[in-house]
Formats: structure tokens, C-alpha cells, sequence
């Protein structure tokens, strides 16, 4: 799973920095890692995921998504003009989600389909030409062991 943005981001992006103060980091990534899988939810029905790379766009999209749960658990007035601004980046976000979803908004983003055969999202493939005493298919680590003692 990829994080579509970074707790920097979500100053730089998302909010004054006074406003996240008495959030630590890690709640911050906690909800940085869920916003992303939310906008998995919609970007896997146009694109093959993980995604390898992408724009600026998905940074701003994933901050503002964030940064309106952070500020919620914490907790707002949305009839105050400032936060009234939190809730529409956030409305405005949703609906960005879901043009894309719908294929309606196309992005700037490189998707696994690109990559080549044997490619192993987030981590490293290994392979052998010699028996180690698994049953398998090669695929999986399933199987049983089949090696004696020694």
C-alpha cells in the first residue's frame, strides 16, 4: 500500500501547521495510510494497483482527506468560515474521488500494469533453479517439506 502523501504534505497542502500542533506523527501517518487505502477503493476501478507513481493532484487530494479526519477526531465547528473551509476541500476531494472512479477524470499516474513480468509491488521476488525440498507450485509459500534430515 502506498501513502498517497506525507505528514509534511499535509502543512504544505492541507492546513496551518498550528492547527495539526497537538497531533503527534504517528496518528498522523495512521491516518495518512487509511486515506490511502479509502482512495484505493476508488482508484483501483481505473488503474491496477499499487500505484508507482503519481502527481501532485493525488498528494493534494490524499492531504485534504486527511487532514479533514485529523481535524474531526479533534474536533471543529463547520459554521465557522475557516472550518467551513476543511469541510468543502473535503467535499471537493470526495467528488474528485469519485470522477475518477467513474472514469470521468483521467491522472497523470503510473499504475503496476506497467511494470514488467515477475514485478513483486513493494518488495523483492526471489528464485531458484535448484530443489530445496518444498512442494509447490513456485508461486505461493504454501506446500509441505519434503527434505530430510541431515
Amino acid at each position: 500500500m502506498a501513502a498517497y502523501c506525507s505528514p509534511t504534505d499535509l502543512t504544505n497542502l492541507g492546513i496551518s501547521p498550528d492547527a495539526l500542533r497537538s497531533i503527534t506523527d504517528d496518528q498522523k501517518n495512521a491516518v495518512i495510510a487509511a486515506t490511502s487505502d479509502e482512495m484505493d477503493g476508488y482508484l483501483g476501478s481505473q488503474y491496477k494497483l499499487p500505484l508507482v507513481s503519481w502527481g501532485q493532484d493525488v498528494r493534494l487530494m490524499c492531504a485534504r482527506l486527511a487532514v479533514y479526519t485529523l481535524i474531526s477526531a479533534r474536533g471543529f465547528n463547520p459554521n465557522n468560515p475557516g472550518d467551513e473551509q476543511l469541510l468543502q476541500a473535503h467535499d471537493m476531494a470526495e467528488r474528485w474521488l469519485k470522477r475518477v472512479s467513474d472514469g470521468s477524470l483521467a491522472l497523470t499516474v503510473t499504475d503496476s500494469s506497467s511494470q514488467g513480468p515477475g514485478y513483486v509491488a513493494g518488495g523483492y521476488q526471489l528464485s531458484s533453479n535448484q530443489q530445496r525440498g518444498y512442494q509447490g507450485d513456485g508461486t505461493s509459500c504454501g506446500g509441505a517439506f519434503t527434505g530430510g534430515r541431515r
